[in-house]
C-alpha cells in the first residue's frame, strides 16, 4: 500500500507539471500544429489521471483526492478563458489627444 501511494504521489506531481505544460502550449504557442499537440497531451494527461484515479479508488488509497482534485484543477486550467481588453493602446490614440491628456 505504501508503494501505491507513493506511486499516486509521484503521478500526481508528474501529471501537474506535464500537464501546466500542455495547457501553456495549447494556449500560447503560435504554431497551431504544435498548439494541437499540446491539446493531445492534455488529453491523454486527463484520462492517465482518470485511470490513476480509478486504480486508487479500487485499493481504496488515500491518493485518490490529491489525483482527482489535479485533474479537475487541470480542466479549470484549460477551460478559463483570458478577458479580452477593450483599453486603446497608446499607438491608436492620435497624438494631439495624447498631448491634451497629459497637459491636463
Amino acid at each position: 500500500m505504501i508503494l501505491l501511494e507513493t506511486l499516486l504521489a509521484l503521478l500526481a506531481l508528474a501529471g501537474l507539471i506535464f500537464g501546466a505544460w500542455s495547457i501553456v502550449l495549447a494556449r500560447t504557442h503560435p504554431n497551431p500544429t504544435r498548439a494541437s499537440w499540446g491539446r493531445r497531451l492534455f488529453v491523454a494527461i486527463v484520462i492517465g489521471l482518470g485511470i490513476c484515479g480509478s486504480v486508487a479508488a479500487l485499493h481504496r488509497a488515500d491518493g485518490l483526492v490529491s489525483v482527482s482534485l489535479l485533474a479537475g484543477l487541470l480542466l479549470v486550467g484549460m477551460l478559463w478563458e483570458h478577458p479580452v481588453h477593450d483599453k486603446p493602446s497608446w499607438e491608436s490614440v492620435p497624438a494631439q489627444a495624447v498631448q491634451d491628456i497629459l497637459a491636463g
